[in-house]
């Protein structure tokens, strides 16, 4: 007998991702066909808990669907860098000694997987992934928003998750790996349904608050302001009724300013008095929420700022070069990214 996990999703419940031990007969042997035997009695012994149906992912599933999902065949596509899952990930890792080693992005997984720098660069850092750094912890963090980034670019293999409870990888043994394909599928199924999908892909920042249940989603920070324009005191006034630009800017920082890197409570009179929201932030994260296309709605929704404020620094942003509008219907597209448009999970689906 052996055990292996299957992965359930739990929509809105905190972890998103349910593990529930299951113990089956292993049959034994390095050939596909043995594997397969193994995965039915896995699945087996797990509809008698309930779980049914389940979809293995792995390269050694019976099912096509399940290997097209391996990591080491998912693929998908940033700044114009078509790479899989398992060469993103190898070739992200940073070391005391080296990397990151971005020249596995072009290899093939199973090269990037056994290359010996991986193991012969001191000790482990972190990560880097196009000029991102990513932490090191939670554990499983980095893979898994690979996976969900992968997963939103390949809408006709994401959409088929929604028809299976739950999720196995026969080849992942929680005793001796870390991250596995299958959770990650499970992790992106919850966060779809809980409509957290798109804000989690948007900024890594509230992806870490999201995973470690550090902050509240999408609206982290209550903080107040004073109004340094009423002499009585009285607390500003809303966002959407402010005229000037500026002042809006800084006044929506108490609401997005849960987005930023340090995941934590800020006030705004600890706000560097020069601080242009726009620059320091917009502009630094539209180049990455805007890989795929998106409408003025989509960008309000993932910054969880107001629609006027995201046409006016959308229109800003184009002015610069930075965004190229689409039209019939209007959306936007990061320019760099212009050539690579990726179609994300439709989330009405």
């Amino acid at each position: 007998m052996a055990k292996r996990p299957i992965f359930v999703p739990t929509g809105d419940k905190f972890p998103f991702v349910k593990e529930i031990m299951i113990s089956f007969e292993w049959h034994s042997g390095l050939a596909k066909t043995q594997a397969q035997k193994s995965i039915a009695s896995l699945h087996k012994a797990a509809a008698i808990s309930q779980i049914n149906p389940i979809l293995e992912i792995s390269s050694k599933s019976a099912s096509h669907l399940g290997v097209s999902l391996s990591a080491f065949n998912l693929m998908f596509q940033v700044k114009g860098k078509r790479l899989s899952v398992e060469c993103a990930y190898q070739g992200s890792k940073v070391f005391a000694n080296g990397g990151p080693y971005t020249d596995l992005y072009s290899a093939s997984s199973r090269d990037a997987k056994t290359d010996g720098r991986l193991r012969n660069s001191g000790d482990f850092v972190g990560y880097e992934f196009f000029g991102e750094t990513f932490p090191n912890k939670p554990v499983t963090a980095f893979y898994d928003w690979l996976y969900l980034m992968a997963l939103a670019q390949n809408s006709n293999l994401a959409n088929q998750l929604f028809g299976f409870k739950g999720f196995s990888d026969i080849v992942f043994n929680p005793d001796k790996s870390l991250n596995c394909q299958a959770r990650a599928a499970a992790l992106f199924v919850s966060l779809h349904q809980n409509k957290k999908l798109e804000s989690a892909l948007g900024n890594k920042a509230y992806y870490i608050a999201l995973i470690t249940n550090q902050a509240a989603p999408c609206s982290v920070l209550n903080a107040k302001q004073d109004d340094k324009q009423v002499q009585d005191g009285e607390k500003s006034k809303l966002v959407e009724e402010t005229t000037d630009l500026e002042m809006k800017a800084s006044v929506e920082f108490t609401e997005i300013s849960g987005f930023i890197e340090e995941i934590q409570i800020v006030e705004v009179d600890d706000l560097p008095s020069n601080y242009n929201i726009f620059e320091n932030f917009f502009l630094v994260k539209i180049d990455f929420l805007l890989t795929t296309e998106r409408t003025k709605e989509e960008v309000a929704q993932s910054f969880g700022i107001p629609e006027k404020l995201a046409g006016e620094w959308l229109k800003k942003a184009e002015k610069l070069g930075k965004v190229k509008r689409l039209h019939r219907p209007v959306r936007y597209i990061a320019a760099s990214n212009l050539p690579h448009q990726q179609l994300l999970v439709d989330l009405e689906t």
